[in-house]
């Protein structure tokens, strides 16, 4: 699903049944080869790392991703929540498929 800050929903995919991981969804359904995301800014979540550096976009917002064995700083954790502050969808990738 792809959305506005404002919660309109501009992209719905098919459904894909199985298990899937959202970045590979994302480059099936939209290949990185074209410019999809050029004007727009981005804010995902950790499922889509990587995307910086396969598609092009105005600007890509992608929490920090904690450290095995170890916490985020509080600097990392005020990045996070700065990112995310009202900007949580409703809905995302869903399962299972009718």
């Amino acid at each position: 699903m792809i959305s506005k800050s404002t919660k309109w929903i501009g992209f719905i995919s098919k459904c894909f049944a199985g298990k899937q991981h959202d970045y590979s969804l994302l480059k099936t359904v939209l290949p990185p080869d074209k410019e999809w995301f050029k004007k727009f800014t981005v804010r995902l979540d950790l499922g889509y790392i990587g995307f910086a550096k396969d598609y092009v976009c105005r600007q890509v917002f992608i929490p920090i991703k904690k450290p095995r064995g170890k916490e985020l700083t509080e600097a990392q954790l005020a990045v996070n929540k700065e990112q995310a502050k009202g900007v949580q969808p409703k809905l995302s990738h869903c399962q299972p498929c009718a």
